[in-house]
């Protein structure tokens, strides 16, 4: 049951006056069963004693400055900080006042940008304290433990993981109450999407926008309910899909910020090279179906292509190497495996031609004029959705013949370029190289039409 089942199955049956606040607690709890977070009796009530005690101890000041918006990156990767950075910057160019709440890892990897922020001020996830009294932590408690026994009733996994989600909720509550008390003086809040923001925000304005394709296949993102998004920017016209099962929520086609300081026009030419450049951007967390089956296509390539190809597989951020050790030696010693702080931009420039199951990292590809294919079999399709802007790979035959096609057919390669960027620009992606400047725009429209409303009240 994929997480979207899940949340309209208990969406259905919750019959209580907080049902948006209840269903953020269970969307909070689901993804981290999907993602495998789940800790021992012991770690989760280790954490709730220690985030109360936290709590009472600690030492803030109330912040009365009025911001216009809060922004939040909990990740430095690309897919994060990435998209929300570059929002925030033309909004501080424009000298907007707003707060962006980072964690200690993308303030470590980001410094530098950051700095270059001059109206916006910076609060570091992990060094925040928020400050309660007894009082408070008691009422955090009781409406805790009330969620939990309604939810209890709905889904065997809440009563499963009974700690796991106490320490969930509790310590999630501990963070918004804390958030209120110090910045009370927020309009609204911008985010990829977190349940946590919108328990911050409660009845404020709450923007999200679209970090990785969101499938109507197997929806695991709960991101976009009206219960955690009021306006949902999403990359492309392809995804006004989501309207469909989002009905209550505004969405948007705005593109992908991060794109826009990689907007270029170069043109890449593998004719003359003797052994081109392949990646396969990894994507098997939770496809443990195909592991198999994409294993044997990668070594089929690499051992028929091995004069005429450099292999190279970048994990996913939620991967391990583990999964392709034991295939290492039938791959090849030229066969790369990357993980780690290698950013995407620096493989894929390396690249002439990108494959994936799905990663967002050919749409970026793409972009740097890469040639992209995507693996599609008859296993796999009825899973995975079609990016139509990728040549459809069925079997590891059909990709050498493309390899080789594309090696010595420059024409072929630019008029597969040109189609693949075509399709990409059109469903896919709008305001290529410009998208952080349409997203403030239309923010500021949001803005005005709350004033408007608040006027007329």
């Amino acid at each position: 049951m994929t997480i979207k089942e899940k949340i309209e199955k208990i969406k259905n049956k919750i019959d209580s006056k907080n049902k948006n606040e209840i269903l953020v607690f269970y969307s909070i709890f689901i993804w981290d069963i999907y993602l495998n977070r789940m800790n021992s009796i012991f770690q989760s009530i280790g954490r709730i004693i220690f985030n109360i005690c936290r709590s009472l101890i600690s030492k803030n000041e109330r912040n009365n400055e009025r911001y216009e918006g809060a922004f939040f990156s909990f990740l430095a990767r690309d897919g994060d900080f990435g998209i929300i950075y570059p929002i925030v910057k033309k909004f501080d160019e424009n000298k907007r006042k707003n707060i962006y709440f980072i964690t200690k890892d993308c303030y470590m990897n980001h410094e530098n940008k950051l700095l270059e922020l001059k109206n916006t001020k910076i609060i570091i996830f992990n060094k925040a304290k928020n400050r309660l009294n007894l009082k408070e932590v008691i009422i955090i408690l009781k409406k805790t433990y009330k969620n939990y026994n309604i939810l209890k009733k709905l889904d065997k996994d809440i009563k499963k993981f009974k700690y796991n989600y106490l320490h969930r909720e509790i310590t999630n509550r501990i963070t918004s109450t804390g958030i209120n008390k110090r910045y009370p003086n927020i309009k609204y809040f911008f985010s990829l999407g977190a349940p946590i923001v919108k328990l911050i925000a409660n009845n404020r304005k709450v923007f999200a926008i679209q970090h990785g394709f969101f499938y109507k296949i197997e929806l695991n993102y709960p991101w976009f309910y009206k219960f955690n998004t009021d306006i949902a920017y999403v990359f492309g016209n392809k995804n006004l899909e989501l309207s469909l099962m989002y009905k209550e929520t505004e969405i948007i086609p705005m593109g992908n910020p991060f794109y826009d300081s990689i907007f270029i026009e170069n043109l890449n030419n593998v004719k003359e090279k003797k052994r081109i450049n392949i990646c396969f951007f990894s994507s098997l967390q939770g496809r443990n179906y195909l592991e198999k089956e994409i294993f044997e296509f990668l070594i089929e390539i690499s051992e028929t292509l091995k004069n005429d190809i450099f292999l190279t597989i970048k994990l996913h951020p939620n991967e391990t190497e583990e999964i392709y050790k034991k295939y290492k030696k039938k791959l090849g010693d030229e066969t790369i495996i990357i993980n780690g702080k290698v950013t995407i931009q620096e493989i894929i420039e390396k690249q002439d031609i990108c494959i994936s199951i799905d990663s967002t990292a050919c749409m970026e590809a793409l972009i740097y004029n890469k040639i992209v294919c995507q693996f599609l079999n008859e296993k796999n399709q009825n899973y995975i959705e079609r990016q139509e802007f990728a040549k459809k790979i069925r079997d590891s035959k059909e990709m050498i013949n493309f390899i080789l096609k594309i090696k010595n057919n420059e024409k072929f390669q630019n008029r597969i370029l040109k189609f693949e960027k075509m399709i990409l620009e059109k469903y896919y992606l709008k305001n290529l190289g410009n998208s952080s400047q349409k997203i403030y725009e239309n923010v500021l429209s949001q803005l005005l039409k709350m004033e408007e409303k608040e006027n007329v009240k």
